[in-house]
């Protein structure tokens, strides 16, 4: 993340000395880069980006919290089990 906001990819090629091609713009976001914050996240494959955006002031429906999910496929799976259980099927 550049301090303009720019999101950048970088490929690296491992081995006996780390090599690296020129950064290339994946694209252009609407936040200021801080190096001090984590502003983005990004999903395994890369293809799916989370971006902590700031608020726009005058905006008609702020959102003041918001709640996040962790391990939610581990608890689906076992609310799945559990209903497998009272419907003596197995479980995945």
């Amino acid at each position: 993340m550049t301090l303009d906001g720019k999101l950048m990819a970088v490929t690296v090629r491992p081995g006996a000395s780390l090599e690296t091609a020129y950064p290339r713009l994946m694209f252009q976001t609407p936040i200021e880069g801080n190096p001090d914050l984590g502003q983005y996240a990004a999903t395994g494959d890369g293809e799916k980006f989370l971006l902590m955006e700031p608020a726009r002031e005058g905006a008609a429906s702020a959102i003041e919290q918001f709640h996040v999910q962790l391990n939610w496929f581990s608890e689906l799976k076992n609310k799945g089990a559990a209903k497998n259980r009272r419907h003596g099927t197995p479980s995945f």
